[in-house]
């Protein structure tokens, strides 16, 4: 951009900064302000040699500090961006069942706040329309009883010679407005049954089943990076896990012990027999290692035997 540009835009971004100033002191001082520099940008129009080299120097001030500008707000979106993918939800590889308040929908955690909102408000919206229910059907009521009355005045009376009343509420164009108003009750219930019957359709399960396979494959990589060392969250979060109150009561001291190896990440040493000893699967059991025999020693040792048996049988 020119020198002439990027004055033009710092001109243009103070106006609007400042012109919403209601105080008359502070509106002044800008005032006057803009009025000195628009005499010396005439200067420098006119020729002046000294106010050209002045916006010059302000203007490549101006570029560098709108260049600082663009690569701090690039950075900071950047940041909101990585902390949006942080969060965002993701599938579990569990279905939420259709209902009167949602459809089918994929399990997502976190799930999205709108769709939170969004059964929030049917629940509410249906609540209402319970109450609005009950309140149309009273009015029904009241509109009988009041039909019911006028009847009774409208009876001929030979000691009254009082003039005949009029009748109000034999209008059916009552009838017609609680009708009404309990139809679009009634086709409100009959949309949320709707809803509730619907089906999960084949695409929405297909991605439900891929996400229950790379969950699977995230969570052995998982016990495998804790296999390795790495402590997780989920690792400190395990461990730090006890035993219910119930349950020290009844193992003791040496139980909970036990309970803090068997949480623990390792496959190895004590931590690997208590783990068998407790029925767990390990996938790279070293027992036999450890009695000083290998598994590779032991698997070879059962093929020459083997292939020895096969020889004698030859042989006879």
């Amino acid at each position: 951009m020119s020198m002439l540009g990027q004055i033009q835009w710092r001109v243009t971004s103070l106006f609007r900064k400042y012109h919403h100033l209601t105080s008359p002191q502070a509106t002044k001082r800008q005032l006057l302000i803009g009025h000195r520099w628009l005499d010396i940008f005439t200067a420098a129009g006119a020729g002046d040699i000294r106010w050209q080299k002045v916006l010059s120097r302000y203007s490549t001030m101006i570029e560098a500090k709108r260049a600082k500008e663009r690569s701090q707000t690039k950075l900071e979106e950047e940041l909101v961006w990585q902390e949006k993918l942080r969060n965002r939800p993701i599938m579990t590889g569990g279905l939420m069942r259709p209902s009167v308040l949602n459809p089918p929908l994929p399990r997502l955690k976190p799930q999205p706040i709108h769709i939170t909102m969004m059964m929030r408000r049917r629940r509410d919206v249906r609540e209402n329309r319970f109450v609005r229910a009950r309140v149309n059907t009273e009015w029904k009521q009241d509109l009988l009883a009041e039909r019911s009355f006028e009847a009774m005045l409208e009876e001929p009376s030979s000691s009254s010679k009082d003039p005949k009343s009029e009748s109000v509420y034999e209008d059916r164009g009552w009838d017609e407005a609680l009708d009404s108003y309990g139809y679009a009750m009634k086709q409100s219930a009959q949309r949320e049954e709707n809803r509730a019957r619907m089906k999960f359709t084949p695409e929405l399960l297909e991605m439900v089943k891929q996400a229950r396979h790379e969950k699977i494959i995230n969570k052995t990589k998982e016990k495998e990076r804790e296999r390795q060392g790495e402590v997780l969250n989920k690792t400190r979060a395990r461990m730090r896990q006890g035993l219910p109150a119930h349950l020290i009561s009844t193992v003791g001291k040496k139980g909970v012990e036990r309970d803090k190896f068997i949480k623990s990440p390792s496959e190895g040493g004590y931590a690997g027999m208590v783990k068998r000893r407790a029925g767990m699967k390990i996938k790279n059991d070293t027992s036999a290692k450890e009695d000083g025999v290998s598994p590779v020693g032991i698997r070879v040792g059962e093929e020459i035997r083997s292939e020895n048996l096969r020889r004698m049988e030859r042989g006879t």
